[in-house]
């Protein structure tokens, strides 16, 4: 059984002065083990809950960058009263794989009637240098109200190291004026911090980042190693009544390198509200550890949710060990107690000494299910267990969870850690198939879970699952959690990187991608993930009555037959091709239309036989954006493609 520890310690200002008066302390004895289903989750059914366009989405921006984390999403989504909305995304207008130089924060607002800003206005970054990763929040300036937004700054010579503190003048304002921040280097060589996570607490920012930079090993400094730990996760504090940074770049109490030998990026949440601090830290052959704070960071107590196999030594990437992904999501409820979601990995090997099975148990190359964990304990002061909140649905009712060959084999980069060793000369890649949770909260303390899944029945033509946005809900402070409900679903499309606004009212309020083609498209031109052109930013609202009714979507299955490829390249000139994939033997038609819908093109392909095949297409159209359909027997898929 794992052990759930409690540590307290003294704020970074006191405890490398006094860490020697602190000794970790062993709460009870308690578990936050179950025994997880695998591969159902609680209460599936045999058919998926779609939206299927009752609550329209709103495309907010776009972007050319689309690694909105490596992880865990940050909240970047915030509610103002008056039904006012403002929302950041890691933008680029322009540039392309090799640099992305316009690279920064996107940023649009509704003003409780209209978006302040076009697609393009709000795609331009809001920083004066190259950045991204951006969080954003509310402080005050006197009397005045305005928005911050932090993002990793990036030098002139490619280094990235602190972050863009922009401020506007109040909500809502477009222009973000600031200087770059908590730039302090390690023994004056080595990259500063990065990747942040931010929470506001009686007009104080709080920030946790991991102190490396992307680049470090390729012609940049080495990536600095601090009381043992490589690439530390470290902390922050900005004090806005004196527009002060209070504490800069500090390892957390506790954080140390006899559990620690690497720290992780993005794999870490932060939340906040008057009276506490709450932030999770857990990535790949990790503890899973939550750090929380009554009194504006002076002392700060440790909990260990979910201890790791094997603390404190080298990673083995030939070997595979259980753990969490890092796409860890953290919120404090109402009552003051938090709750903490991650997603689950289990283990390649059916044993390994000293592994709790009934924990880690195997399923191929995947794992599904998103875990819940909350301070609510028992009569006998032990936490309660944790349990899955969320997973992937079984469509088809199997019994088996069917995944694309290349879903397994794809970069999941972006969509959480994934575990990679080497298996008889082949390297496997072994994933969560539920990752990205954000959570909400209501007035009468219904909490909201959204998360990404990848789809069963819905496979792109070079056999990888799409995914899809879905929510879940609990009632009872986390205990017992509803039947998933797929809240974004459209055929042949990715939707990921979902974000919740922290409170919810009438309404769940998120924002995602929504993409082409499944995976993350950054620094690959080819393969099975290609670049994506100006890919949109959506925000949704979903109406909590719909949700705890069970009734957000209505039921369907996707029976489709067969898959098509983005184009590739894409954009192009004079030539591209797609990929038809089909399960059984169909007539084959293609169109296309003009973005007013105007068709400019229809050819009969007849009869095919079932397979992937490439079909070439010699361009005779106009410079412009174009929408092209493959139909099949009378089922079609549409994407959208650009002549240059």
């Amino acid at each position: 059984m794992k052990k759930l520890f409690t540590i307290l310690a003294l704020s970074p200002l006191l405890v490398f002065a006094q860490t020697a008066k602190f000794e970790p302390t062993l709460q009870k004895r308690i578990t936050s083990d179950v025994s997880f289903p695998n591969p159902n989750t609680n209460k599936v059914s045999n058919k998926t809950t779609a939206a299927n366009g009752i609550y329209p989405s709103t495309q907010v921006g776009y972007t050319n960058y689309d690694l909105q984390s490596n992880a865990a999403v940050s909240r970047r989504i915030i509610q103002h009263s008056g039904n006012k909305i403002s929302l950041v995304w890691t933008t680029a207008k322009t540039g392309s794989s090799a640099n992305f130089s316009d690279r920064g924060a996107g940023y649009n607002h509704f003003d409780g009637t209209n978006w302040t800003s076009n697609n393009d206005d709000a795609s331009a970054r809001r920083e004066n240098i190259r950045s991204g990763w951006p969080s954003i929040g509310v402080v005050q300036s006197g009397a005045k109200s305005l928005e911050y937004i932090l993002s990793h700054a990036v030098t002139a010579s490619g280094q990235a190291g602190g972050f863009y503190f922009g401020k506007n003048g109040q909500v809502g304002d477009n222009v973000f004026t600031g200087s770059v921040v908590l730039n302090d280097t390690y023994k004056n060589s080595e990259p500063g911090p990065i990747w942040g996570r931010s929470a506001v607490s009686n007009n104080k920012i709080f920030l946790i980042s991991c102190f490396t930079s992307p680049n470090a090993g390729a012609g940049q400094p080495d990536t600095p190693i601090i009381n043992g730990i490589k690439m530390p996760n470290v902390y922050s504090i900005y004090d806005a009544a004196s527009d002060t940074w209070v504490i800069k770049n500090q390892l957390l109490p506790f954080y140390d390198s006899t559990r620690y030998t690497f720290g992780n990026a993005d794999a870490y949440a932060i939340d906040a509200t008057s009276s506490k601090v709450a932030i999770v830290i857990g990535g790949l052959q990790d503890d899973l550890a939550l750090w929380q704070t009554t009194d504006g960071g002076q002392n700060w107590t440790k909990t260990i949710i979910d201890t790791f196999l094997m603390p404190g030594v080298l990673r083995d990437r030939t070997k595979s060990y259980p753990g969490n992904n890092g796409a860890v999501e953290v919120l404090i409820d109402n009552n003051g107690k938090t709750h903490v979601f991650y997603p689950w990995l289990g283990s390649f090997y059916d044993t390994i000494v000293g592994v709790d099975t009934s924990r880690y148990v195997s399923y191929g190359n995947n794992v599904n299910g998103i875990i819940h964990w909350s301070e609510y304990t028992d009569g006998n002061n032990s936490y309660l267990p944790a349990v899955i909140a969320g997973g992937m649905l079984d469509v088809n009712a199997d019994q088996t969870l069917t995944v694309g060959a290349n879903t397994r084999a794809r970069d999941w980069g972006g969509y959480g850690n994934a575990l990679a060793f080497s298996q008889g000369g082949a390297t496997v890649t072994y994933a969560a198939l539920t990752t990205m949770p954000s959570a909400s909260i209501d007035a009468s303390g219904n909490m909201f879970l959204t998360y990404t899944s990848v789809i069963e029945d819905d496979l792109s033509a070079d056999d990888e699952n799409y995914s899809d946005i879905y929510v879940v809900y609990s009632s009872d402070s986390g205990k017992t959690w509803s039947a998933p409900q797929n809240i974004t679903q459209t055929i042949g499309v990715e939707e990921v990187f979902p974000c919740q606004a922290r409170v919810a009212d009438n309404n769940i309020r998120l924002m995602y991608l929504e993409k082409n083609d499944p995976g993350i498209f950054v620094g690959q031109t080819s393969g099975n993930n290609p670049e994506q052109p100006q890919i949109p930013v959506k925000y949704l609202e979903v109406p909590v009555s719909k949700i705890i009714a069970g009734n957000a979507g209505v039921n369907s299955v996707n029976n489709y037959t067969f898959g098509v490829s983005q184009n590739y390249p894409n954009p192009f000139n004079n030539e591209t091709n797609f990929t038809l994939n089909l399960k059984k033997a169909g007539n084959v038609s293609m169109k296309i239309t003009n973005v007013i819908g105007q068709e400019v093109y229809f050819k009969n392909l007849g009869n095919m036989s079932a397979g992937s095949q490439t079909l070439n297409f010699n361009s005779k159209l106009s410079s412009g954006v174009y929408f092209y359909s493959f139909i099949v027997d009378g089922q079609m898929i549409t994407r959208r493609m650009i002549v240059e």
